[in-house]
């Protein structure tokens, strides 16, 4: 079965070129709503301890959504960059996906549910009840098969539900554990299934910053069988004629023939609102290689200047060498080709 994720034009290439998948805390997605579906409507004290439990629940998973159409306008308006980027097709059939050993919820339970209304339930928030028990279990507690089954309409209920105004998104979620307290991160992460990493940058020679709070990138890579370029994408717009007459990069072009990729461009159609595809040759991946150094204007401080400037003093620099300034709580510091000079 192929499911598709929607990118920016710049994820989008990191997603082709790595082929792993980023899963991402639930509180951080662009929906505050998420999984607020269930509520007690018996009196505020408890609606107040329920919303404390969800919260924690949302900080211990992580979830990837997928959707079962590559050509939906608003999803490519919304989630690509203004149709600059890409929608990529993986395959999802093996157990990273489907195996309740690695999921709290797989691909084959993670269609979203979509409704106008909220119904109140009444829920025993003690260790007894239900949500105490999905709590638990998001945290790694190592359930019986009977408690598992007992919880799992109710959670599918917390996590998969959303209001019908995303219905056009045709989401399916796979649904993680973060991590784990029964166990230590590192015997929970040694299982290739679990292993994973974050993006980040290096601001300092001692620290590094978060590119998107609360993603996981997971080492495991996927199959890809479909690759749309959206209708402004850069590789079939300008950067076309740059790849006419400078050097490219055909890493992705050469991976998309070596792993057999199906590559489309999406074109408007001229009789309706809909969007349709066309396949294209895998040589429209190559990439135009993108030349350092300043095009139009920069910016940088005094202070800025003068650390620069003693930082360089007595290097001798390369045309190609790439000089980056990080300023972070007060503290600037040079890059050479991502080095800190120290």
């Amino acid at each position: 079965m192929i499911l598709y994720k929607y990118y920016g034009f710049n994820a989008g290439l990191a997603a082709l070129k790595s082929s792993q998948l980023g899963f991402r805390q639930p509180d951080k997605f662009n929906d505050p709503f998420e999984f607020t579906f269930l509520h007690d409507g018996s009196n505020a004290n408890e609606q107040n301890k329920l919303e404390d439990k969800i919260q924690s629940i949302k900080e211990s998973v992580v979830v990837l959504s997928l959707t079962r159409n590559p050509l939906n306008p608003l999803m490519w308006a919304h989630y690509c960059e203004d149709h600059t980027g890409f929608v990529v097709g993986y395959e999802v059939d093996d157990d990273f996906f489907t195996s309740d050993e690695f999921n709290l919820v797989s691909v084959h339970d993670g269609d979203v549910v979509y409704t106008n209304t909220k119904n109140p339930h009444k829920l025993a928030l003690d260790r007894n009840g239900p949500i105490h028990n999905i709590f638990l279990l998001t945290k790694g507690a190592p359930l019986s098969v009977q408690e598992k089954e007992s919880i799992r309409n109710l959670m599918r209920k917390m996590f998969l539900t959303k209001h019908a105004s995303w219905v056009y998104e045709e989401e399916v979620r796979i649904i993680k554990i973060a991590d784990s307290l029964f166990e230590s991160s590192v015997e929970f992460q040694s299982h290739p299934y679990r292993s994973f990493s974050t993006i980040s940058r290096s601001i300092t020679p001692w620290a590094s910053c978060s590119i998107v709070d609360g993603l996981r990138l997971y080492d495991k890579t996927h199959p890809i069988k479909e690759v749309y370029l959206g209708v402004r994408n850069p590789l079939l717009n300008y950067m076309n004629e740059w790849r006419k007459s400078g050097n490219c990069n055909k890493e992705l072009s050469d991976k998309a023939s070596a792993e057999s990729w199906q590559v489309f461009s999406v074109e408007m159609d001229k009789q309706s609102w809909a969007l349709t595809s066309n396949v294209i040759a895998n040589e429209l991946l190559s990439v135009p290689e993108k030349q350092t150094g300043i095009k139009n204007e920069a910016s940088i401080s005094g202070s800025e200047f003068e650390v620069l400037l003693q930082k360089l003093e007595n290097r001798e620099l390369l045309p190609s060498d790439k000089i980056t300034v990080t300023h972070f709580n007060d503290e600037i510091n040079v890059q050479i080709n991502g080095d800190f000079v120290l």
